[in-house]
Order: structure tokens, then sequence, then C-alpha cells
């Protein structure tokens, strides 16, 4: 169980989801329409013959939502929703978008000002492999997305992509990489309105429950960051509708669980709970509580 909860913890900032409907009165309130529509669609939708015909609409929902507002909450977590959830059952279909993106954008890969809002969905598909006729090639296609990636980090003349394109350097599975990755948004990007997630992000990559669970001197260094962190930032509000404190709960719950100390991880449980009840890891971490 504990495996488990891990692996969706580390997706927790950029996996939380509630479905809202409604008339947009501003850019900012349509943009965050779109966004809840698209994480419904992966997240909230149990119905997996609606999913295959409508799963790839969530696939135009990034699109539209990083062209509107690239400097954004929203437009920071529909890239990693998308990379995390966006590739169900309906792979032929992404397979005809990509096709399609393909045409377009291949011939314009090294170009870091190219269409930047439909590039980086297109560069995610393409770093998946879709379409790759070969394990070889599909590997060959990871190395050439971190590398224009990267070239859009250091060369888009629109700051707000160049940001975008850092976060998906978060991805390396070097830990060296992915926290310099990391520092470079927090230096570079620090007016953006997804800095406390790339902090919490931050915090998660150094202690890495995988190589510290058993120390509880770590284990206690990771809580304090994390009270700190909320300190300064848990009062910002996130689109998904509850403050950021709610993201820093979860993780320390999951430290105290670690360290056996079960009051207090039964406390933060249960503030989330009444603060926060359509949390998408509600159900996770109670199930960890009672394991």
């Amino acid at each position: 169980m504990k495996n488990l909860f891990l692996t969706l913890l580390f997706s927790i900032i950029f996996n939380f989801f509630i479905y809202s409907v409604g008339m947009c009165k501003t850019n900012e309130e349509s943009v965050t329409s779109v966004y809840k529509k698209m994480c419904w669609l992966l997240k909230e939708n149990t119905d997996e013959i609606f999913l295959s015909e409508h799963g790839i609409d969530a696939f135009n929902y990034s699109i539209e939502i990083l062209k509107k507002s690239p400097k954004s909450q929203e437009s920071y977590y529909a890239m990693l929703i998308i990379n995390s959830y966006g590739f169900k059952s309906y792979l032929y279909k992404i397979e005809e978008i990509f096709n399609s993106l393909n045409k377009k954008h291949y011939q314009h890969i090294d170009d870091p000002n190219f269409e930047e809002n439909e590039k980086l969905i297109y560069l995610i598909i393409y770093f998946h492999g879709i379409g790759a006729k070969s394990l070889l090639e599909q590997s060959e296609r990871k190395i050439k997305a971190f590398e224009v990636f990267k070239n859009m980090q250091l060369n888009c003349t629109n700051r707000d992509y160049a940001a975008l394109a850092t976060t998906m350097l978060f991805l390396s599975n070097n830990t060296n990489d992915r926290l310099n990755s990391i520092d470079y948004f927090i230096k570079n990007f620090n007016d953006h309105p997804a800095i406390p997630a790339v902090n919490l992000y931050k915090i998660m990559a150094i202690y890495d429950f995988k190589k510290i669970s058993s120390d509880s001197t770590k284990i206690n260094e990771c809580i304090t960051v994390t009270k700190n962190l909320i300190e300064k930032y848990g009062n910002v509000n996130l689109p998904h509708g509850w403050t950021f404190s709610i993201d820093c709960y979860c993780l320390l719950i999951n430290c105290y669980k670690f360290i056996n100390d079960n009051e207090n991880a039964k406390r933060y449980y249960n503030i989330i709970k009444k603060e926060a009840p359509n949390y998408w890891l509600l159900n996770d971490l109670k199930e960890m509580l009672i394991d």
C-alpha cells in the first residue's frame, strides 16, 4: 500500500481535480474552466466508453490553456497532467493527433519560438513515443525531446513558455539534473504562479522516500521544511478548489506515517477531510492510515 501511495504522492503537484461548469466572465475564469474540464475527463470520469471517445479532447484543452494563459497555475499543471494521465486506452486517436502535429512541427523542432503552446504538447506526445517503430526510436525521441525542452528553456523569446519547458526537465531520471532544473525555475521564474508547487516538488525530490524512509532524521527534516513552506505559501489558492497548504498536509501525513507518529498523521488527515472533502487522494490517505 505504501508503494502505491508513494507513486500517487509523487504526482501530487499536478493531480488535484474538481469538475466545474458555468459561464465564464473573465479570461482567467475561462482558462480555469477549460482546465477543470480536462481534469474531469482524465481523473473524475469513470465511463471508459466515454473516455475512449472523448479522452483525446484533453490534448486540445491543454493546447488552449497554454495559448490563453502560459503564465498560470493551470498551464503548469495541465502539461504535467497530460504527461502523466493523457496516454490511456485511446492511443490510436493520439497517434492521429501526433501525425498531424508531427507534419507541422517536426520541421521546426529546433526552433524554440515556433507556436510554443502547441509545440510543448506535441513534444510530450513525441516524448512518449507515439507512433515510434522501435524501442530504439522511442529512446532516441526521449533524448531529443529533452534537448528541445532545454533549447526552449534557454532560448524562448516568450519567457512564460521557457518556464513551461523547464518544468518538463523536472522529469529527468537523473536526480542532480532534476534538482538543477528545479533550481533554475526558482531562480529565473520566481514570479511564476506555480512557484509554491515547484518548491514542494523540490522538497519531494530532495527527500526521496524510496531512499530515506528508514532515516528518521531525514524525515524530520522533511517535516520541518514542509511546514516552513506552508508558512510562506499555505494560503495560496489553487485552481483545484483548495489552498496550497492541503498539498503540503498530504506530504506531512506520509512523513509522520514513516516515523510511526500516527497521532499527527491522523490530525492532518482530518484537516484535509474538513477543508478539502473532494481532495483526490483522500481515500488513499485513509487506507494508508488504516494499513
